[in-house]
């Protein structure tokens, strides 16, 4: 045998080689579809046609979706269902079960909604354990998860958390209750005061926790924004940070600031979502 052909028949071994592994399970592996990869394919699915999600669901065993409900008076409770993968999108419909987990369209919804977390800080969510993500500066134990699982060659949900505030009551005064000024309409001069306490380094608005303006709920709307001054009036204090409504308006909406300079974060009253 020639040198030459003695190299072609190594190349060919080399390519059959290279084939059969790339048909392997091992191959898919290397190919970026671990955990990290299937968790951005599932974010970009949310965002776009419902019907691409059924590609991240088993096709055997069901799925949990566990619910964390916690009162204004700090009662809680845990609420688990099973889905099978062939049950999941229709679960998603009104009025199925699911539909305000994952509430698709910008003006509904429920800020603690799973679609709304993922929207708000999409790449930022942390891998623990090796395949449940949490929220960002979320405790690995949060009860706001995406967990997957391996099925066959490919990763899929295991369980889907997430973590509620049961509706306000009237009495009593919850820590984000709205305190109305006793002599509100107080002009906004921006940038605030050195000494001016804003949201930014708070708990309770890292984790959006929703404010009690009178008889109504309001949740964080969007991404905090720069608001004119001449457009808001301040109405009063959550946990000591400012208030502002806009001008000659109620309390379905309220401005709370961010940082000194001008950035509040919207809180709006959501009337519906569609869902049950």
């Amino acid at each position: 045998m020639n040198p030459l052909t003695a190299h072609c028949m190594a190349l060919r071994r080399i390519l059959l080689v290279a084939l059969m592994l790339l048909g392997s399970p091992l191959a898919g592996q290397t190919q970026g579809a671990g955990p990290r990869a299937r968790m951005r394919e599932f974010v970009e699915a949310l965002q776009g046609d419902r019907a691409q999600l059924e590609d991240f669901f088993p096709r055997r065993d069901p799925w949990a979706w566990i619910v964390t409900t916690r009162s204004l008076s700090g009662r809680v409770t845990v609420e688990r269902r099973e889905f099978l993968g062939s049950e999941t999108l229709a679960a998603m419909e009104h009025p199925g079960p699911l539909c305000e987990t994952f509430a698709f369209g910008g003006d509904v919804g429920s800020v603690e909604s799973l679609m709304h977390r993922l929207r708000m800080d999409p790449l930022r969510w942390r891998l623990v354990d090796g395949r449940r993500f949490v929220p960002p500066r979320a405790s690995p134990r949060s009860a706001t998860f995406v967990e997957w699982r391996r099925e066959d060659r490919r990763w899929v949900v295991s369980a889907i958390g997430e973590e509620r505030t049961a509706a306000p009551r009237l009495l009593g005064r919850p820590v984000n209750r709205l305190v109305r000024d006793s002599t509100p309409g107080e002009a906004v001069t921006l940038p605030l005061p050195a000494d001016a306490a804003v949201a930014a380094g708070t708990r309770w608005f890292a984790e959006y926790a929703p404010i009690i303006a009178g008889n109504m709920m309001l949740t964080a709307y969007g991404l905090p924004r720069a608001v004119p001054a001449e457009f808001l009036t301040r109405i009063g204090t959550v946990n000591g940070v400012a208030a502002y409504v806009e001008t000659g308006a109620g309390l379905e909406v309220v401005y709370i600031p961010v940082t000194r300079d001008g950035s509040f974060q919207m809180y709006q009253f959501m009337t519906s979502s569609g869902c049950p």
